[in-house]
């Protein structure tokens, strides 16, 4: 049996910004909107008995989605610090006809607004100007749901149905940052760490079961918290040699059930080592991550990730080329050189094996 689903989304929209500038600030304005007609389908074909047949699609019929902000930004700056402060008003509203039935469960039409004001203020000093900033700054965030959160209906990956819930309102958020950017003679580097409080944070929940099959629901069932930290670094021993590294890592934790948050990635990070002369470059990469263990119940269920988690990796690229000069060039890659078996946490797909990739770059000027 084959199942084939298809989406489509039709677009519309328009913004205009607005720059002012007197004394120190530099003031934006303006106002943004965005329209989406969403469509899809579901088809089933059993091969067995050469039938195709229409399944129910992943979104309700009439799908539409409008989004509209204004904001405004002012930002002023002197020979000791940069200091930026911002307002965005959001409006989104969410409309469809699903009227359907799923597992005995009326599904009715759906028509959803929601709204929000949310403020940020963000200083950067500069301790050693062009050399050594510091920088903090606090936001609220606000995240109204989407297509997906309001309409999606049918099979989950935890062998089960989703139902729409239309009564979802927005998430909202608090947000703390703080960091340090440094650039020196051959070194440059970058390190961030930040705090987020989540509200109304929406998540899948198991509200029943009919006829054996779990039914779930989304719903703003609870609090949540992220933390974590970026670092960046580039080392230049010389014109033609560079060295770079980055690593990420986030913990999530539901507050209210008491569990990791759902999907948060493990520890990762990247490092590469670049040479670089006139007529060619050559370049080797490794990106790796750490098991990730920590997991929310939905986790466990889903047949993505299941009780045991995902397993940690290291993969190796390795990527050449040649110049030719003033028009392009010639670049041979072999990316996963050891023909790792590995996969992004969350994905239900193993990323490629060993690939070889031959290219030639044209640069019209």
């Amino acid at each position: 049996m084959e199942i084939s689903e298809r989406l489509n989304t039709l677009t519309g929209g328009a913004g205009v910004t607005f720059n002012s500038i007197f004394s120190n600030h530099i003031l934006t304005y303006g106002l943004e909107s965005y329209y989406d007609v969403i469509s899809s389908s579901r088809d089933t074909l059993d091969h067995s008995k050469l039938v195709n047949s229409k399944g129910q699609s992943p979104f309700p019929p009439k799908s539409r989605y409008l989004t509209s902000a204004l904001f405004t930004q002012d930002q002023y700056e002197n020979d000791i610090l940069v200091l930026i402060a911002g307002l965005r008003y959001s409006h989104f509203n969410f409309s469809a006809s699903p009227e359907t039935q799923i597992k005995n469960i009326s599904v009715n039409s759906i028509d959803a607004s929601s709204s929000g004001l949310c403020g940020s203020m963000n200083v950067s000093f500069k301790v050693i100007k062009n050399i050594l900033n510091i920088y903090g700054g606090i936001s609220q965030g606000f995240r109204a749901p989407n297509a997906n959160d309001l309409s999606a209906i049918g099979l989950v990956s935890n062998f089960g149905v989703e139902v729409p819930n239309p009564g979802l309102h927005s998430e909202k958020s608090i947000n703390y940052e703080a960091g340090i950017k440094a650039n020196l003679s051959n070194i440059s580097f970058y390190f961030s760490s930040y705090y987020m409080r989540l509200y109304d944070y929406i998540i899948r929940e198991e509200v029943g079961s009919i006829d054996g099959t779990k039914i779930f629901m989304k719903s703003n069932a609870a609090e949540g918290e992220l933390k974590g930290f970026n670092f960046s670094a580039s080392f230049f021993p010389t014109t033609n040699l560079s060295l770079r590294s980055a690593v990420s890592y986030t913990i999530g934790d539901n507050l209210s059930g008491n569990e990791p948050l759902s999907k948060i990635p493990p520890l990762r990070g990247a490092i590469s080592l670049n040479y670089d002369l006139p007529d060619y470059w050559f370049l080797t990469s490794i990106e790796f991550s750490l098991p990730q263990k920590r997991l929310s119940s939905n986790d466990i269920s889903d047949s993505r990730i299941g009780e045991g988690g995902t397993a940690g990796y290291s993969v190796l690229d390795v990527r050449g080329g040649y110049k030719f000069a003033g028009w392009g060039d010639f670049v041979l890659s072999i990316e996963n050189v050891f023909d790792k078996l590995y996969k992004i946490h969350g994905s239900g797909i193993y990323s490629s094996g060993r690939n070889f990739i031959l290219s030639l770059n044209i640069d019209f000027k």
